[in-house]
């Protein structure tokens, strides 16, 4: 009797020896097979785009990979310096709906937006405020937004002297209908200078 059991824990055993090696042998064929039709299928999303994204030479001699046509024309606008002041609009999908939460994309635009304005020191920026098309619930809200890119900007190591928040100025027989909530001037000291 004592022969049969140990028999039957070198069977066991047996088995259980076999079925790891099996283990050890399968796992990783699965695996490199999985990859090999991960591989073949869609092509991989690529982090550089070279049709869209535009890798941009800053004044202070960065480079910065801008993603965003705002940042472009941004930069754009900066280097030609044909003009002393331009406005450039805030989208409200820059943040989660009715909230000052940023979105990725909203992330990306505002750490892009503050890059720039570290790299070219005579850019100053003045977020403008207004209704959401003329609905004056949304003033509120949007006074709260341009408080909350100013505070990320200043986060980012711009100077408190570069930016400001201030609610929108019209004339008489303005359409506020119009108006997208967010705005920001860019006046370039450095533009005057090439100018005159």
């Amino acid at each position: 009797m004592a022969q049969a059991t140990k028999r039957r824990l070198d069977r066991k055993a047996r088995i259980a020896v076999g079925t790891a090696a099996v283990m050890l042998i399968a796992v990783p064929a699965l695996m490199i097979g999985k990859l090999a039709t991960d591989g073949a299928g869609d092509p991989v999303a690529q982090p550089f785009e070279p049709g869209k994204d535009q890798l941009v030479l800053l004044r202070n001699g960065s480079t910065m990979l801008v993603r965003h046509q705002s940042a472009r024309r941004i930069t754009d606008w900066i280097e030609l310096g044909n003009r002393s002041q331009e406005t450039f609009q805030v989208g409200n999908a820059n943040f989660a709906p009715g909230s000052t939460t940023l979105t990725h994309d909203g992330w990306e635009h505002l750490v892009t937006f503050a890059h720039i304005l570290r790299a070219h020191p005579g850019v100053r920026a003045v977020i403008l405020f207004s209704a959401y098309h003329g609905h004056q619930a949304t003033a509120r809200l949007e006074h709260l937004r341009a408080n909350r890119i100013y505070t990320e900007v200043l986060n980012q190591g711009v100077s408190g002297q570069q930016i400001a928040v201030a609610p929108e100025g019209y004339e008489a027989g303005h359409n506020a209908a119009s108006d997208e909530g967010l705005d920001v001037v860019l006046t370039n000291s450095s533009a005057r200078n090439r100018q005159g």
